[in-house]
């Protein structure tokens, strides 16, 4: 019976992020959705395939929405990536996707820059690059330099926590 409980207890804790603290927070998210859109509700992106202040990619919507639906979380669809409520959820559960990701594939604690690169390249071009943001194109690298300033901007605001957001 002991052997059982130490096993869910492991279980757990490799669920846990490894120094006990994520980088997606709610500054994070509105750093993002400043970089993405200055914050452009009806922005659209990407020969039209990003729209929304967090420029959403269907298929990021899709896997986002799998990601919720497994935790018992409402899902909406893609129509919705221009509703301001919803989008933050879905960027802030994204973030938190990628996040897991980096840190399984590194082994190590992500950067916000990191986590930024990634959701602006795609996760599998990041890795392809070896995480490293030097690589990525200019507006990328350039992004990432000044998204601690952002977060920064955003750290005192007063916006209330949004509800239902995925936990890892």
């Amino acid at each position: 019976m002991r052997l059982t409980i130490f096993h869910a207890l492991m279980i757990c804790l490799a669920a846990l992020p490894a120094f006990g603290g994520s980088v997606v927070t709610d500054a994070f998210v509105e750093a993002v959705a400043q970089i993405e859109s200055t914050g452009g509700r009806f922005t659209v992106g990407d020969d039209g395939r990003a729209i929304g202040w967090w420029q959403m990619h269907e298929p990021a919507w899709q896997d986002t929405s799998a990601f919720r639906a497994g935790r018992g979380l409402p899902t909406w669809e893609y129509d919705q990536a221009q509703n301001p409520k919803i989008a933050r959820l879905y960027a802030r559960d994204y973030l938190t996707m990628l996040e897991n990701q980096i840190r399984a594939a590194t082994k190590g604690e992500p950067s916000v820059e990191i986590v930024y690169a990634a959701y602006n390249v795609g996760f599998g071009r990041l890795q392809s690059l070896g995480f490293d943001i030097a690589k990525t194109r200019p507006h990328t690298k350039a992004a990432c330099a000044r998204l601690r300033e952002l977060i920064s901007n955003f750290q005192n605001s007063n916006e209330q926590p949004p509800a239902q957001l995925a936990t890892k």
